[in-house]
């Protein structure tokens, strides 16, 4: 998900890109969760249409990305991944905090968007 930058604003860009590496070389922390045998990208993109998660607000004050992810990665752990409880003992534990480069992780709670 890319998300507008500019002040004030709320909603996001939801865009589908192909990319030729696995993974982000601007990541700040990175997570692992293995997918179940024949799950396709375009079966998580059906998911994303039929439960709309492309349609999200963030926080009047811009913020909400944290949530959309622990949103949408719950929705898919009991179908599309090997492990679905990694989803609530990895990722959401580690979500609590803002991570950043060359500084440890702050303690941030997570502030909810809407969905619409």
């Amino acid at each position: 998900m890319k998300t507008n930058l500019n002040p004030g604003e709320t909603q996001g860009i939801y865009e589908v890109t192909e990319r030729a590496y696995e993974r982000s070389n601007t990541a700040v922390q990175f997570f692992d969760f293995p997918a179940k045998d024949g799950i396709t990208v375009g079966y998580v993109l059906g998911e994303f249409t039929e439960r709309q998660w492309h349609r999200y607000n963030m926080t009047d004050g811009g913020v909400g990305c944290r949530w959309w992810i622990l949103t949408v990665m719950q929705g898919l752990a009991q179908y599309c991944l090997r492990d679905p409880d990694s989803i609530e003992d990895v990722l959401a534990v580690n979500l609590q905090y803002s991570w950043h480069r060359n500084n440890p992780p702050i303690a941030l709670p997570i502030q909810k968007g809407t969905f619409f």
